[in-house]
């Protein structure tokens, strides 16, 4: 747990040097970081917040399939919850959030509750490797340029989700408690993912994440008067789905951001545009998650009954417990 904690916190510590360094020798660039226009500021909120539900969404209709009916407090505050506790916590500390309160509330086995974060990851990952290689293939009819790196990172991700989704069997074994408790999850995900029609939901989900995410970059770089086509938004944004693979620092800090300027570059933007457009995201979703988080929280912290102890508290023993 320290080991992890001072990983993340060095790695984060880099990063701001490193920011704090390259703002300065483009100094230039970044004086217009204020240059804004309320009316984008305004829309760019409103496209965040939309996505936010969109994303609780996911969550219901996921756990709904395993006989857990949410209620939108629940549902949608989860996770605004666990997006706060992202940005407090490493290694996606937030998802602990949601595994206390749907076993103390649910009784919800931890088991099911990994094999529903295996369906959010592989099913995630199928549907955007799918939209960023098609989004480079175009890239390549339009302008005849094809980054052979990203694509060959897709290529992977694709072939892997798919083995994973169409292969992974139910496994039946007795004997050792470690591997019988990775066999429930493994089936726990493959009851997920034999359901077609669930998939096929979770599926038009993403597609809508995708759609709202790729307009949230628009309008971040629109706001700092830089056009870029749609279509290299949409790649964009689904390489910041990636960025789950190396969550190791709060929020994904400086991962996202670095994501963002790769991906950007692709298309002749300049890594000072790609960190001010991403930093003014980031701004934004961190005003949308801090206003409304705490208040999300007390209301499941309410839903608690007849627990002493908090949800932060039980949170850090679950999280202590699982890199023990």
């Amino acid at each position: 747990m320290v080991i992890r904690r001072t990983i993340s916190l060095a790695l984060l510590g880099v990063f701001f040097i490193w920011l704090l360094v390259y703002i300065r020798s483009h100094a230039v660039e970044f004086s217009h970081i204020f240059d804004l226009s309320i009316e984008i500021l305004l829309l760019l909120f409103v496209v965040l917040l939309v996505d936010s539900i969109i994303l609780g969404v996911f969550t219901k209709i996921l756990l709904g399939h395993l006989g857990v009916a949410l209620r939108f407090v629940e549902w949608y505050g989860l996770s605004i919850v666990s997006n706060l506790w992202n940005y407090i916590l490493p290694f996606r500390g937030g998802a602990g959030i949601r595994a206390v309160y749907l076993k103390k509330v649910y009784q919800f086995k931890i088991s099911d509750f990994l094999g529903t974060m295996m369906a959010l990851y592989f099913v995630t990952f199928l549907v955007n490797s799918i939209i960023g290689l098609s989004c480079l293939l175009y890239l390549y009819y339009e302008k005849h340029y094809l980054n052979v790196p990203v694509f060959s990172f897709l290529l992977i991700v694709f072939a892997i989700s798919s083995i994973v989704i169409g292969l992974s069997p139910r496994i039946h074994y007795s004997g050792n408690r470690f591997v019988e408790k990775l066999c429930e999850v493994l089936n726990a995900w493959h009851s997920i993912k034999r359901n077609h029609k669930l998939i096929m939901k979770l599926i038009i989900v993403i597609l809508f994440h995708a759609l709202f995410q790729l307009l949230g970059i628009y309008l971040g770089f629109r706001a700092y008067g830089l056009k870029i086509a749609l279509y290299q938004c949409l790649l964009i944004s689904s390489l910041l789905e990636f960025s789950a693979l190396a969550n190791l620092t709060p929020g994904s800090l400086g991962i996202t951001e670095g994501i963002m300027v790769i991906g950007a570059q692709l298309f002749g933007v300049t890594p000072a545009q790609s960190l001010l457009s991403a930093g003014l995201i980031r701004v934004v979703n961190m005003c949308l998650i801090f206003s409304t988080g705490p208040l999300f929280q007390y209301f499941l912290t309410e839903n608690i009954k007849g627990v002493p102890a908090t949800l932060f508290s039980e949170t850090r023993c679950t999280i202590t417990r699982g890199e023990n």
